[in-house]
């Protein structure tokens, strides 16, 4: 595994590549009935999750942990804590919205993503733990097992299993843990070869995702969802395309840097700002359409205003704790 610092341009196409992430996330949670943007938007929000596990995988270098308490501790601290407080959160707006989640079984099926848009935290956190200090074999293998899992569930052949142990889907680490590995494995990679790869295949990429795409929209009735037997191949090259694009570093510029910084925080809470700004912005097509962008800019907005709240009263590393935001240097 990589043992080095990622180098400054490639870290700055990574958290480029956070901030389309995170608008592919937030776009598939907004509700858009009966629309063309329900279309656009559903075909593009399948390629963030994926893409953040294989950011996570790639960054990921059990080396630093003298142990996997040790790792367990520093993950409690940087992902457990917002998680915790903002998951928490989010489960109140919607417990004041819907008697269905005034429960201790509902506050913990939401905070476990069992129903809820959560299931990224306990996912992220398994693969951690089930890849600290992994064989490179075992790595393989988990690529392997993550294509058989979607394609069994593509099928229908897992719903009973789930269905058992009382979770969703989206729950079965196994539809996921091949991005992550795949992160790992790519840290072998040399990090100018890679940057170089991106900037050279970057039209090629963009292209055939953008014939992908518009291939999409135009069969509408092709089933396709995270779990289809189209999604691993289609979000494998919108990842590519992302990362391609990315190499035009928008980190560059300090508000990009801040907003990137801030992707986890925004991921937590952006629930809320979408119950609160469909009510404004859901009536016509079109501010539908540009309702993941304002979303984010408006969470963005939030928590740069919880910031300079908190500078001032002298709590900014509370603040950064509990919200996860880092700050990046453009």
């Amino acid at each position: 595994m990589k043992e080095t610092k990622v180098s400054d341009k490639l870290s700055q196409t990574f958290a480029t590549a956070r901030i389309w992430c995170l608008l592919s996330i937030v776009a598939a949670h907004v509700s858009y009935p009966a629309t063309f943007a329900e279309t656009f938007w559903s075909r593009l929000g399948t390629v963030g999750v994926p893409l953040f596990l294989f950011m996570a995988g790639y960054f990921f270098v059990p080396s630093r942990f003298e142990s996997v308490w040790q790792l367990i501790k520093k993950k409690s601290l940087t992902i457990g804590v917002p998680w915790l407080c903002l998951g928490s959160l989010t489960w109140l707006y919607n417990a004041i919205q819907s008697s269905l989640f005034r429960s201790v079984e509902g506050y913990f099926n939401w905070m476990l993503g069992n129903g809820s848009y959560l299931y990224y935290i306990p996912v992220i956190l398994l693969c951690f733990l089930l890849f600290y200090k992994a064989p490179k074999g075992v790595l393989y293998l988990a690529l392997l097992i993550n294509v058989l899992s979607v394609v069994l569930t593509a099928a229908g052949l897992l719903d009973f299993a789930v269905s058992f142990l009382g979770i969703n889907h989206y729950l079965n680490v196994f539809n996921w843990l091949g991005f992550f590995t795949f992160g790992m494995l790519v840290q072998q990679v040399d990090d100018e070869k890679l940057l170089v790869f991106l900037r050279k295949t970057k039209w090629a990429s963009i292209g055939l995702f953008l014939l992908t795409f518009i291939g999409l929209l135009l069969f509408q009735n092709v089933p396709f969802y995270y779990f289809s037997y189209f999604a691993i191949p289609y979000e494998l090259l919108g990842g590519w395309a992302i990362l391609s694009l990315s190499t035009f570093s928008l980190t560059k510029i300090s508000f990009f840097a801040r907003l990137s910084g801030s992707s986890f925080g925004i991921y937590l809470v952006h629930m809320i700002f979408i119950g609160l700004l469909d009510r404004w912005l859901g009536f016509f097509e079109i501010t539908r359409l540009l309702l993941p962008f304002v979303i984010v800019a408006v969470c963005f907005l939030f928590f740069l205003i919880g910031r300079l709240f908190s500078r001032r009263i002298r709590l900014e590393k509370a603040y950064a704790l509990v919200t996860g935001i880092r700050y990046l240097s453009p």
